[in-house]
């Protein structure tokens, strides 16, 4: 991991006790932030989880045309969460998603309760929903995160409805998260095999341009309706905070980490009913998991 900014103020954290953290996309993985993303599904939408060895299993939507691999043990692969959806059950999928170990679990239900909404609604908006750009990344322009400038070289900012065929990168004001949007990608076979993908997000000290500092990365194939990523981009927005115990905190980020333990926990009906609001439009179906084996090196994290 590169050098941290010795420019924070380094902060000491109780490691005993629950703590309200931010930014979320710093505040990593949890024992138990695996159920914030599959108790909605199984339990709100109805859908199957099968374990397939280990602690790896898979969820299956209703209508078999969306399946979500699960893969915390699986070494073999740099995901931990692998989101497949498909015009039908088992041909092969329109568009994938993946989340590497590290991934703090709520950005991960940001997307995934979308698309289970989505779906509850017939699952047109997942499998064909609009891919405008603007839609994905309003939510960081609203945030103040940076964007790269007009690569035309004209010295102006892009207004955002004329990115559709421009490639962008935003920063977190931090500096320590990004998002990447490439406008021009290869056929989907090589998109899906080997990369690069349409939409890149990554955290961790050089964002979205050093891979050597990255704590975590998530991926969108091109295909991906844009208002899902833009799940992921709100999410990663949002300054509020996220809850965690102090001992899954990685003691290296202390120095950039917002922490206190004086805070109310939302009540499991105010969760869900938040939940419920970020809905999305529609009908469609899902597709069994084609996880990728890591050809871009990208190494797991294990503590």
């Amino acid at each position: 991991m590169a050098p941290l900014d010795t420019q924070q103020v380094t902060r000491s954290i109780d490691r005993s006790k629950e703590l309200a953290v931010a930014p979320v996309y710093l505040a990593g993985e949890t024992e138990r932030g695996e159920q914030r993303v599959i108790t909605p599904l199984t339990e709100e939408y109805g859908w199957s989880r099968q374990p397939i060895g280990g602690s790896d299993s898979v969820l299956d939507s209703p209508c078999r045309r969306v399946r979500i691999a699960h893969l915390p043990s699986h070494t073999q692969y740099a995901a931990a969460w692998i989101i497949n959806v498909a015009q039908g059950p088992m041909e092969t999928p329109r568009w994938q998603a993946a989340f590497d170990h590290g991934t703090p679990p709520e950005l991960v239900a940001a997307v995934t309760g979308r698309l289970a909404a989505d779906f509850a609604g017939g699952g047109l908006a997942a499998l064909y929903g609009r891919r405008h750009p603007h839609e994905a990344i309003g939510h960081l322009e609203r945030a103040g995160w940076d964007r790269s400038r007009d690569p035309g070289g004209t010295g102006r900012l892009l207004r955002l409805e004329e990115l559709w065929d421009q490639d962008l990168l935003y920063t977190s004001p931090d500096n320590l998260a990004a998002v990447r949007r490439r406008a021009h990608v290869s056929s989907w076979e090589q998109e899906l095999a080997q990369g690069p993908e349409a939409w890149e997000v990554s955290a961790g000290p050089e964002a979205g341009q050093d891979p050597a500092g990255r704590l975590w990365r998530a991926t969108f194939t091109s295909a991906t309706p844009t208002h899902l990523v833009a799940g992921l981009t709100a999410a990663l927005a949002d300054p509020g905070p996220v809850f965690r115990d102090g001992a899954d905190l990685l003691p290296e980020l202390e120095p950039l980490l917002v922490t206190t333990a004086n805070f109310t926990r939302p009540r499991p009906d105010q969760a869900k009913a938040a939940r419920t609001t970020t809905t999305a439009a529609s009908t469609a179906a899902p597709v069994p998991p084609t996880a990728r084996p890591s050809q871009n090196t990208r190494p797991s994290r294990t503590r």
